[in-house]
């Protein structure tokens, strides 16, 4: 979290996954299916700026995301190291193809 705030230009290919897509198909919009964490979503949309198609990082926003996300499975009492791991290997992906 800390070491993305200080070059928040490594967030650019951070996105979120939307939770709904236009399927041509069927001619209207549907579920996307969430592979992961829900909590690593939520700390993904936060770090970007509150959005899941276009990275917008803001100074402090990928620290405070980390934070929310680890408090919110300490209040649900899950285990954090897989969920961390989850969330890390987003970033560190973001960061190396940034």
């Amino acid at each position: 979290g800390r070491e993305a705030d200080r070059c928040p230009m490594r967030l650019l290919t951070l996105v979120g996954r939307p939770p709904r897509r236009y399927d041509v198909q069927q001619s209207r919009a549907v579920r996307m299916q969430l592979q992961g964490s829900p909590f690593a979503e939520d700390a993904i949309w936060e770090a970007c700026g509150r959005s899941t198609e276009f990275a917008n990082p803001m100074a402090g926003a990928a620290a405070q995301a980390v934070r929310r996300h680890y408090l919110r499975t300490l209040a649900l009492q899950l285990p954090y190291e897989a969920e961390a791991k989850g969330l890390q290997k987003r970033f560190e992906d973001a960061k190396q193809t940034a």
